[in-house]
């Protein structure tokens, strides 16, 4: 019975040493696959970002007000569709409409006051045409009148010198060449009245031209006052209008109301309320922010990338692809913003539009399990940088 039982642990032994070099044989072949894998495999490298979403191409637009007031009408409705210049939201302006018919009482009243003094100048400028054209006349029916009394005067002084001639010789009495004396004289003192006259028509016609002048150059003055009146009740006019304007808040571009405030009429809005959002037509894309040691020098146009939806399980509805357009060269937020073109193809299966959250991952890089591990071993040894205050 002892030598049997010695001969049972020899056959066991040797089974126990027979399962131990196959044991390691298999896990020298398993190390060796490992290392294979870890140096020699190829693993894709991807960037995440945890805020991404779907948006249309583009940009949407916020309706804001421009003025503050009250609402008294509401055409803005939640999807939608508005062209440009579209209503969506009417203010209180009957104050400003008050001041628009009040300027418009002023402006009527100006231009009839206006129109008066341009009569009034129409008037005096065609009297003081016939007041030059009547004075010309008269000066020249008065210098006409000078030159026949000179000329007559000088006929008398020759019959006044022929006289005395005959009465120096005795031939005519004394009386004659007297009266040939007196008429000499009476001649030369009208032609010297004529003269006078002649000086007064003169003087009266500037005399009487300088007062139309002045009264035309006073008329001339209240017109141009009430020209400028009328341009400042123009303007006013127009910025009532453009109040009256802005209080209609329109669509700034064509699209559908994507998010529309809560008023109701008798509201009030403040100057810079956000009243709505317009999201226009066009393609869809993936926007997402990445931390920049997550994108600067890694995401490069042309990558591909993945979009899996909160809203639809990616292992049920699959995910969205797309491939980077545009990589953001500034940090803003503390986020690089990242911009993908969606492969429609791959999409059909969800109902995308405008706003869908989700996640996103870009191939960036591929590299084998021991450049990463090393990566992630050298990442451990970069200090990190100390917050701003």
């Amino acid at each position: 019975m002892a030598v049997s039982f010695s001969r049972t642990l020899r056959a066991l032994d040797a089974d126990r040493s027979s399962g131990l070099g196959w044991l390691q044989l298999m896990l020298g072949v398993c190390a060796a696959l490992w290392c294979v894998w870890f140096f020699g495999a190829r693993v894709k490298v991807f960037a995440s970002a945890s805020q991404a979403r779907v948006e249309v191409a583009d940009t949407s637009h916020r309706v804001q007000a421009q003025l503050s007031g009250y609402v008294i009408a509401v055409h803005a409705q939640l999807e939608r569709s508005v062209e440009r210049g579209d209503t969506l939201i009417e203010l209180d302006a009957s104050a400003q409409k008050r001041q628009v018919e009040q300027r418009l009482v002023e402006r009527h009243a100006a231009q009839q006051q206006l129109a008066a003094v341009r009569q009034q100048i129409a008037a005096v400028s065609s009297v003081l045409a016939s007041q030059r054209t009547a004075a010309e006349l008269h000066s020249e029916e008065a210098a006409l009148r000078q030159a026949q009394a000179e000329a007559l005067a000088a006929v008398r002084d020759d019959e006044r010198a022929a006289n005395q001639q005959l009465f120096d010789r005795g031939a005519v009495a004394a009386a004659v060449a007297a009266r040939s004396l007196s008429d000499a004289d009476q001649q030369h003192r009208e032609a010297g009245a004529l003269s006078v006259t002649r000086k007064r028509i003169d003087a009266d016609q500037r005399l009487a031209e300088a007062e139309r002048m002045q009264r035309l150059s006073e008329l001339r003055k209240e017109a141009a006052a009430l020209d400028g009146t009328l341009a400042s009740i123009a303007a006013r006019m127009l910025e009532l209008e453009e109040e009256i304007d802005k209080r209609r808040i329109r669509a700034p571009i064509a699209g559908r109301l994507g998010d529309v405030a809560p008023l109701t009429v008798g509201a009030f809005v403040r100057v810079g309320d956000e009243l709505g959002m317009i999201i226009p037509k066009g393609a869809l894309r993936i926007v997402a922010q990445f931390p920049p040691d997550e994108a600067l020098g890694r995401i490069q146009p042309g990558q591909p990338g993945e979009l899996r939806l909160f809203a639809f399980p990616w292992t049920q509805f699959g995910s969205v692809s797309g491939v980077v357009e545009r990589v953001a060269q500034e940090v803003r937020d503390g986020r690089v913003r990242v911009e993908l073109l969606i492969h429609e193809a791959r999409a059909v299966r969800i109902p995308l539009q405008h706003g869908l959250p989700g996640s996103l991952q870009i191939a960036v890089d591929e590299a084998s399990p021991a450049s990463l591990a090393w990566r992630a071993a050298g990442r451990g040894f970069v200090p990190k940088p100390a917050r701003q205050p």
